[in-house]
């Protein structure tokens, strides 16, 4: 029934229980609580006096590790574990820069609470070890505790929590997060030096108590009698209150007549090695294989050197394994079984632990079950084993191999705790896998596994499964319905990478579907729940590109990740495709941006083709890459090939004549630049040094007919470079250059523009140590600077041909280690020509006799010559561009046509809006708005033309 109960001035309605009998009536703790006769107080934390002090070794530089994002559903969690943190005194915020920073770890449990881990990878690695800490042996142990008859095992609460740090080991303990940088004052879990740190610490307060053993974080108080139990407990505890250390309640195991440790069991019997060191040995179950039989029959090999009658003990079992005989397990079998069994449980197989000795595991993992083996030079000091849950079951190979790991290290934790051990495996990917940071393992899953193994020191080593013969036995005949271990922390999540696959729940459904529906994908799933075959030969051709890829591959979520990028399902690959090209960037931008996200096997040729494809890009695209030279021959007598062209300077026009053996140079002021103006300058030029045999230029106006004309009657070559490509004429591009040079500090300086000619002839050529005056004429000129006639005496220069052509090949080498070559175009190719900085659709008419030079036509029906480098590929069809003229537009483009009409036989002359045209029989000026066919007709030019120079 229910009374009301009133204590001062609170008031409250409480249960009570009526009973027969005169009986004190007793409230309840609830009751209590809510009257405010007891307080709930909870325990801080303990501390111990002494701080430990972290040393790094003098070889190793700081790591600072940035902030990682979280995600936002525990970012808030994160923020208020910090102040909780804070106010217990474990962490402060930190607000000046410090050597080392480590990464934060969060764990979300499975009732949303979180906790925090560092993650200090290179710190540990920096770390020195604590010195002259003996761990206590086997053999100490076991003369503290045999016969005794009443044992008590104390653990101490928070563990490393109780253990302060020093200011400057301290600041080494910093970690970022996204609300700035903490350092922990406390050791935090995973530094290495913990557990020995804590084992001197212990050693130090409690060691000197009789009857006392101390173990890491473990108190092992024996006695031979209640009484003398208790008197020691009691001094355990007021030295604890004296320095502040608090126990595990939850922990404790109070007064017991028996206790388990190091593999033995301590009672008033005496000592006995623990069962559960053979419980794997004695599960073995009869093989029902040869195959299995193989397995059993490889761990009695490998410990052959101590088993002494090895061959009488299994030559019943070998028998089974001939070819002719049919596998039948019979009584026979099963008695040499039984006998195996108690040659693996018992000496000289199975030995003691040493802790003087180094300490191996072997851990290993079947379809069914987990097997794992501590071993000290090659003997066996315990077995362990289980069977998978049927959850495990559905684990990837790499997560049940790393599982077998964490077993071993659960199992034999009394073992190994606080010292070196090395782990045995024969999965190989496990390898590169523990020498990641745990922010980059991409699986959650296997990220709780790493956490688990930061209490150990762990060195992992690769041994093929051929040679793991009693790891591998253990784990195919694994103990079923043994007991599991609580693993709630096994769905734990971790939340420690800086980004996920961030798209809406319909999407995340779409693209789960597609991989289903996928089944290259789903056969990768496959592999990596059950694994991969171990040649590559085994692999189909379509997934041969993921073989090499097999350990990064994760699948989590109805997702496969490859190093936290998704791999992306064909049916869904355009959609993807489309996304990453959407702002329409360039191709390397494109690829980089899809390197970070996206997986699919030849991503990167999806991404070119998508590019080169789209007329956005093509429309705006930049110019082409340069192709390797083709330099000009250099020639063998002097003004036998020659560079011209015509250049501006002060309002007046200049043709500018270079030889290309003597690099003689000429300035010659031109009145107008009409085609006859030009052809005179010639003919003065050639009656002074000779008609050349080859004349490079451009189009404008040596390609004239008049010049056309000119070079037949006087017996030369005029050879034009491509529009829009100077560089085919770079000798004459280079003397224009160097004659504005000397056009523009000549007026600067009021110096004749001949005297400064004169001494530029007179000039040794870079390189070659003559002048072009000694090239063409033999000797030098006189000039003003006075000069010995010995150095005026004609003198023939010899070799001069073949250092020039080395010169040429060593600009060319330098030139072409950034040139990319280009295949040629066909008739017919679409390619893009530029037009006012964009470019615009052309198919390729035909190829120009000029190397690299084609003909092509454009989308408004015009014949137009350029060079290769200056045309785009289009992957786009254009093959009937400029065909077809709107009507509104015929008799213009008719006129052009025209013109050019001759244009593939004969030269042509362009416009300076880039436009060709040919058989032109008369010289236009400036002011001239038409043209005469060769044919004799006068056409008046288009609109588009008015702004163009005729010559």
């Amino acid at each position: 029934m229910k009374l009301k109960c009133k204590c001062k001035k609170v008031e409250v309605l409480a249960d009570f229980v009526i009973t027969k009998g005169n009986v004190n009536p007793i409230l309840g703790l609830k009751t209590c609580v809510e009257l405010n006769l007891i307080n709930r107080v909870e325990m801080g934390l303990g501390k111990f006096y002494e701080k430990c002090s972290i040393e790094l070794r003098d070889d190793v530089k700081p790591v600072v590790n940035p902030p990682r994002r979280v995600p936002l559903s525990v970012k808030d969690k994160l923020k208020d574990k910090l102040k909780e943190l804070e106010c217990k005194g474990i962490i402060s915020k930190v607000e000046k820069p410090t050597g080392w920073v480590s990464n934060l770890i969060i764990v979300e449990k499975p009732d949303k609470s979180i906790r925090l881990c560092l993650d200090p990878k290179y710190l540990n690695l920096a770390m020195k070890r604590i010195p002259n800490v003996l761990i206590p042996t086997v053999q100490e142990i076991m003369t503290n505790l045999c016969n005794k008859k009443v044992f008590t095992v104390l653990d101490l609460k928070d563990g490393f929590w109780q253990i302060e740090l020093t200011k400057d080991s301290s600041d080494l303990c910093t970690f970022s997060t996204p609300f700035g940088s903490y350092k922990f004052h406390r050791i935090p879990f995973g530094i290495k030096i913990a557990p020995e740190y804590f084992q001197y610490l212990n050693e130090k307060n409690f060691d000197d108590i009789r009857g006392v053993t101390v173990y890491f974080d473990d108190l092992l108080i024996s006695a031979d009698t209640e009484k003398e139990h208790d008197e020691i407990l009691k001094k355990v505890i007021e030295r604890a209150r004296q320095m502040g250390v608090k126990f595990n309640k939850n922990k404790l195991q109070f007064k017991q007549e028996s206790v388990r440790y190091l593999g033995h069991i301590f009672s008033s019997e005496g000592v006995k090695v623990d069962p559960e060191r053979v419980k794997a040995i004695e599960g073995l179950k009869a093989p029902e294989s040869k195959k299995e039989l193989q397995s059993l029959l490889g761990m009695l090999n490998f410990l052959r050197p101590f088993i002494s009658n090895l061959s009488e003990l299994t030559s019943s079992l070998r028998g089974l394994l001939k070819d002719n005989v049919v596998f039948e397990w019979l009584p026979c079998h099963d008695d040499a079984l039984v006998n195996i069994k108690k040659v693996l449980a018992n000496s000289p197989t199975l030995v003691s632990f040493d802790t003087n000795k180094e300490i191996t595991i072997q851990a290993d993992a079947s379809q069914h079950g987990l097997g794992c083996c501590l071993m000290q030079e090659f003997k066996p000091v315990s077995y362990g084993s289980r069977s998978l849950t049927n959850t495990e079951k559905n684990f990837a190979q790499i997560e049940k191999e790393f599982l077998s790991i964490v077993f071993a290290t659960l199992k034999f934790h009394n073992y190994i705790y606080g010292r070196k051990i090395t782990v045995i495996t024969d999965h190989k990917p496990l390898i590169g896998l523990f020498k990641k940071s745990i922010a980059d393992i991409s699986s959650s899953r296997l990220k709780r596994m790493r956490i688990k193994l930061l209490n150990y020191d762990i060195t992992l080593k690769y041994c093929p499964g051929k040679q793991m013969h009693i790891a591998d036995c253990l784990s195919r005949y694994s103990i079923s319905n043994s007991p599991v271990v609580d693993q709630a922390w096994l769905v734990e999540n971790v939340h420690s990478i800086s980004w996920s696959l961030n798209i809406t729940k319909e999407k995340r459904i779409e693209f789960q579907t597609a991989t289903e529906r996928d089944p290259n994908l789903q056969q990768l799933k496959n592999y990596y729940v059950k694994g991969c075959p171990k040649s590559i030969k085994e692999v189909p051709d379509n997934l041969k590109v993921y073989f090499k890829l097999q350990n990064e591959i994760v699948f989590e979520e109805g997702l496969l990740f490859l190093n936290f990028r998704v791999i992306v399902p064909l049916e869904l690959r355009k959609y993807v495709l489309n996304l990453l090209h959407e702002p329409h960037f360039g191709l390397e931008k494109t690829k980089c941006r899809a390197r970070q996200l996206v997986y699919w096997p030849g991503l990167n040729k999806d991404i070119e083709n998508c590019i080169t494809k789209c007329s956005v890009c093509e429309y705006y695209q930049s110019s082409n890459v340069r192709q390797p030279l083709i330099p000009h021959q250099i020639p063998n007598l002097p003004f036998n090939k020659i560079a011209a062209d015509i250049c501006e300077f002060g309002g007046k026009s200049y043709l500018i004549v270079q030889d290309y053996f003597s690099r003689w140079l000429e300035i010659l002021p031109l009145r107008n630049k009409t085609s006859e103006e030009v052809i005179g300058k010639f003919k003065s030029l050639f009656a002074t040094h000779g008609i050349p045999k080859i004349l490079i230029c451009d189009n404008v106006p040596f390609g004239s007919y008049e010049c056309t004309k000119f070079s037949k009657e006087w017996n030369f070559e005029i050879r034009t470079s491509s529009p829009r490509y100077p560089q085919s004429n770079g000798q004459a591009e280079r003397a224009v250059q160097t004659a504005e040079r000397i056009l523009k500090k000549c007026k600067f300086a009021n110096i004749d523009i001949e005297v400064a000619l004169l001494e530029y002839r007179n000039c040794p050529i870079t390189g070659l140590h003559v002048s072009p005056s000694q090239l063409l004429f033999s000797r030098r000129l006189r000039t003003k600077i006075p000069t010995h006639t010995k150095l005026l005496t004609p003198k023939v220069q010899e070799n001069v041909s073949v250092e020039l052509e080395n010169r040429q090949n060593k600009y060319k080498h330098y030139y072409d280690r950034t040139a990319q070559p280009r295949k040629e175009f066909n008739k017919g190719d679409s390619v893009t020509i530029c037009k006012n900085r964009v470019w615009e659709p052309a198919t390729i008419i035909k190829k120009h006799d000029a190397p690299r030079s084609y003909l092509v036509r454009d989308s408004e029906g015009s014949i137009l010559r350029r060079n290769s480098s200056v045309l785009p590929a289009s992957q786009n069809d254009y093959s009937d561009i400029g065909k077809t003229v709107p009507q509104n537009e015929i008799d213009e483009n008719l006129v052009e046509k025209e013109i050019v009409s001759k244009v593939v036989e004969d030269k042509s002359i362009v416009t300076k809006n880039g436009h060709e045209h040919n058989n032109v029989s008369s010289s236009i000026s400036d002011s001239e708005t038409k043209v005469t066919t060769r044919s004799g007709r006068n056409v008046k030019l288009p609109d588009r033309f008015k702004d163009s120079y005729m010559y």
